[in-house]
């Protein structure tokens, strides 16, 4: 009795998976769903699954397969007359060695999502056989899209017709699911993996429960239809939305990457972000507020001979996401880099001197000094104030309307130390406060206080004589240089400011 019990339930089973074979990522095609049939008809929101929470999902990968018993989710139930009516299978052989060289077998239908999904296994009687989810709360005032998909093909050489609905109620019992409100219904056979979507809106504030019914008349043989539901859902009404990004910058770089800057929204600090180039998600859930897109020829990039439009969204803390902040940048050319540079040290090892033929694109030049920028010239020459006794790494970047160029380099040695100062001078006190008196052996025209990054930040005239008093207490405390002018050249001493 139990060898003609297990081959039942094997053919049974066999039944149910010899679907032919299907391609899964051409399954999702809409199938529309009739339109509500009772007090309910005005729900038709369509989904929008960018600004929706997910209420409920049921992808059946996390449950125990067991053929004989039947198994189903937690919180799932059956209503039936017959045996092993639904119940979760998947897409591995799991049947006696003997079913093995049934024809079909190996055509049956994969799942949708995942290795599992639930289908109809065997029909002992029509109208009793549903299915019913585990219960979820929704609220009144509110609507609902409840989708799952759906296949349909009955056994390969078998004409019978077939019949499939889903309800939703509030009570899972048989007689109450008869009544509820019919979200979908169909009598044809789907052969390919179908989404169903339909709008819900509840009456009351309360918990449902999905019925998944088949009410197909037997075969002559005495077998029935073979039904196949995948990834349930119940998505919300639309989530409110959240304050976006502000500020959104977006500037060309070396060889045309792209910078993107931009300042997180008020009521998120800690966002994340939907990063997009030209209406294509290119980065999800990016956690800072900088990114650096590249062009090609890195894997994803962008064209840097076309303009492009980028767009950050913030995600909100119920996942979906703000409104979008976006730039649009003309297309980027290579900025064509200066050339010839050429460093001189001089005055003591305390001033460089840079000079370069100029960049037909450039609109105004960065100086570097290792690693450090310490100018923004206009023109095709620099000079900076530092200490040079030792290797000095010089870069000088050609800054366009789209970008800036590759650098040129220079590298100067240590300097030797060689007095180049035209004329000697002297400065009390050092370290100064607030006064600063300057004596030097000849006559004198100006003074200029620099700073470490060669910046002029005070100048002082001195109507040609041998010393003066500079007012240094609105400076900042550091190291500067006091460089003096006169008829027979240029001395500078360094100082520090207290």
């Amino acid at each position: 009795m139990k060898k003609n019990l297990l081959k039942t339930i094997c053919i049974t089973l066999v039944a149910v998976l010899c679907m032919g074979s299907l391609n899964a990522q051409q399954a999702r095609k809409l199938d529309q769903p009739t339109k509500p049939v009772s007090q309910f008809e005005d729900a038709t929101t369509k989904i929008t699954p960018s600004n929706r929470a997910v209420i409920y999902s049921e992808g059946f990968e996390t449950t125990t397969i067991d053929i004989f018993e039947g198994s189903l989710p937690t919180g799932w139930l059956r209503s039936y007359k017959g045996e092993y009516n639904w119940m979760v299978v998947d897409d591995q052989p799991n049947f006696a060695p003997e079913c093995y060289n049934i024809p079909n077998v190996i055509n049956k239908v994969p799942p949708f999502e995942g290795s599992q999904f639930m289908a109809l296994s065997w029909i002992d009687c029509g109208k009793g056989n549903w299915a019913i989810s585990e219960g979820f709360a929704l609220t009144a005032g509110e609507t609902y899209e409840i989708s799952f998909q759906l296949v349909m093909p009955g056994y390969p050489t078998w004409n019978e017709t077939s019949s499939f609905e889903c309800r939703i109620g509030t009570t899972p019992t048989e007689s109450a699911m008869l009544s509820a409100h019919l979200l979908y219904t169909k009598t044809e056979r789907i052969t390919e993996w179908t989404l169903v979507s339909a709008s819900f809106a509840p009456p009351t504030t309360g918990t449902y429960y999905l019925f998944f019914n088949d009410n197909t008349p037997l075969t002559p043989s005495g077998w029935g239809i073979y039904h196949g539901i995948d990834d349930v859902k119940v998505l919300s009404s639309d989530l409110p939305s959240c304050d976006p990004a502000k500020d959104l910058t977006v500037n060309y770089e070396v060889n045309c990457e792209a910078t993107l800057s931009w300042t997180a929204p008020a009521d998120n600090p800690t966002a994340k972000y939907n990063i997009y180039r030209d209406g294509d998600k290119i980065v999800p859930g990016h956690s800072s507020t900088t990114y650096l897109d590249k062009p090609l020829p890195s894997p994803g990039g962008f064209n840097p001979a076309e303009p492009h439009k980028w767009e950050v969204r913030a995600i909100c803390p119920t996942s979906n996401e703000s409104t979008g902040i976006s730039v649009e940048k003309p297309l980027c050319k290579e900025c064509a880099k200066a050339s010839n540079l050429t460093v001189e040290i001089k005055d003591n090892c305390q001033i460089a001197k840079l000079k370069w033929d100029a960049s037909p694109d450039a609109k105004s030049y960065e100086v570097w000094k290792d690693g450090e920028k310490v100018g923004d010239p206009t023109v095709a020459e620099f000079e900076h104030i530092g200490d040079y006794k030792k290797e000095t790494k010089w870069d000088v970047y050609a800054v366009c309307e789209v970008g800036k160029s590759d650098p040129i380099k220079e590298t100067t040695p240590a300097c030797v130390g060689i007095n180049e100062n035209k004329f000697n001078f002297s400065i009390q006190p050092n370290p100064a406060y607030d006064k600063l008196t300057i004596s030097a052996t000849t006559n004198f025209n100006s003074v200029e206080i620099v700073n470490f990054l060669g910046q002029t930040v005070l100048t002082h005239a001195n109507n040609t004589t041998t010393t003066t008093t500079i007012d240094v207490f609105s400076l900042n405390a550091g190291v500067y240089f006091v460089r003096i002018i006169s008829n027979a050249g240029t001395s500078v001493q360094k100082f520090v400011k207290k």
